[in-house]
């Protein structure tokens, strides 16, 4: 297990982890709080290698992604091992078919951890579900699901301050202070772009995602303030299809809170609902020149029942065509390994019945959902996410989050 043998500080974590649990010195729920809140801020560099048998680049430094899935790999197995006694079939059916796809899969090397900068593999995937099923499991009282409006909020606010500093030029991983500690002993310059906004989530689409699938969330319990700071904050990002989405969703809050909201509020949120939408009118719509709908093409032929095992994207796409690539304005050069549509990546990577399993969650959710407050906010958040996912693709920055989040909204059916 490569995070396990190479890190001994995750070995401790996770003894560390686990032996407070047993003796109960700490509250199981507390780990999924500690994760909401820590997950999406860790940055720190680790040098990373090509698997064997895909030398497309050289040693390279990790910064966003490998210690996120370090703590996943870590919380994930603590948190099962007080939920397994609840019984929900779907994550298991899920599973079945990721871990089909990886076996039947030429592409060993890559599957079982997944990309550089995405670390997708089989083993995050599982994760996921052992993050849903212990959210449907411990997020189960009214004061805890309280407690994870609390955390998600104040994740996003220091994910969103990040950002917003990006957004003013300044760079906050070469702080002094900062940048010492992200280092993990790398002597090298730190080249990070500032523009458009990414925060800690390694590139603008997922803080796009993020910000479509937090806005609705926590804008019911905090709307007074929040919302313009979320809004403004997914401005800074350039992400239409969060755009696009974050209008969709903002009509539903601003619809279920509109007796609520004050006209001082309602004004701000109308002017902020106003500056977004001609930011998505300009979205270019001429598919020939259009390079998601390249990806989306050229995906689509490689789908199959069972998919091609997590992260091979970049195995089976066309990256050989070059002229086709000038075609449409991409570098030849550029190694296509996402198709920009988590709907297509599920299909993909894990397979069609894969997929059907993914869409069952939110759509199972949605129409058994109780109509109380929590579980319409879990169900603008779900809707705000998918919506999103049309245009980006799953990544371990925010796909943990994803899975919380829903599973707590389980826990009320």
């Amino acid at each position: 297990m490569q995070y396990l043998k190479n890190n001994l500080s995750v070995c401790w974590l996770y003894i560390w982890a686990s032996t407070l649990s047993l003796l109960k010195k700490i509250k199981p729920h507390w780990i999924i709080l500690f994760t909401v809140v820590l997950l999406p801020l860790i940055v720190r560099v680790e040098q990373v290698a090509a698997p064997l048998d895909l030398n497309v680049w050289p040693v390279q430094n990790e910064l966003f992604t490998y210690w996120k899935c370090a703590l996943l790999f870590t919380v994930s197995p603590t948190l099962f091992f007080f939920s397994f006694k609840k019984v929900i079939l779907a994550p298991y059916v899920y599973i079945f078919f990721i871990c089909i796809s990886g076996i039947l899969t030429r592409h060993t090397e890559i599957v079982w951890y997944g990309l550089y900068n995405y670390r997708e593999g089989m083993l995050t995937l599982i994760c996921y579900m052992a993050l849903f099923i212990s959210s449907a499991h411990l997020i189960n009282t009214d004061e805890k699901r309280k407690q994870l409006v609390y955390a998600v909020a104040l994740s996003f606010l220091l994910v969103g301050l990040v950002a917003i500093l990006q957004f003013l030029k300044i760079d906050v991983f070469n702080l002094r202070g900062i940048n010492r500690i992200i280092r993990n002993g790398y002597e090298g310059q730190l080249k990070t772009s500032l523009t458009p906004s990414f925060s800690t989530l390694m590139n603008s689409n997922h803080l796009g995602l993020y910000c479509a699938m937090i806005f609705p969330f926590v804008a019911i319990e905090f709307k007074k303030w929040f919302i313009p700071f979320i809004l403004f904050v997914s401005m800074t990002c350039y992400s239409r299809g969060a755009w696009a989405s974050i209008l969709i969703t903002a009509c539903l809050v601003f619809y279920y809170l509109y007796n609520e909201i004050d006209s001082k509020h309602l004004i701000i949120l109308s002017f902020c609902v106003y500056a977004i939408a001609p930011k998505i009118s300009k979205v270019n719509f001429d598919f020939n020149n259009n390079d998601r709908f390249y990806f989306w093409e050229n995906t689509i032929p490689l789908l199959s029942v069972f998919g091609n095992g997590p992260q091979t994207l970049i195995y089976t796409f066309p990256n050989w065509n070059s002229s086709k690539k000038a075609d449409n304005g991409i570098n030849k050069d550029v190694m296509i390994d996402r198709p920009h549509n988590i709907f297509l990546q599920v299909w993909h990577d894990t397979g069609f019945f894969s997929l059907l399993c993914f869409l069952f969650f939110p759509i199972y959710f949605l129409l058994k959902q109780k109509k109380d407050r929590y579980s319409i906010a879990v169900s603008f958040s779900v809707i705000g996410y998918l919506i999103a996912a049309c245009f980006t693709d799953s990544t371990v920055c925010v796909a943990p989050l994803y899975w919380i989040i829903l599973g707590s909204g389980y826990a009320k059916l």
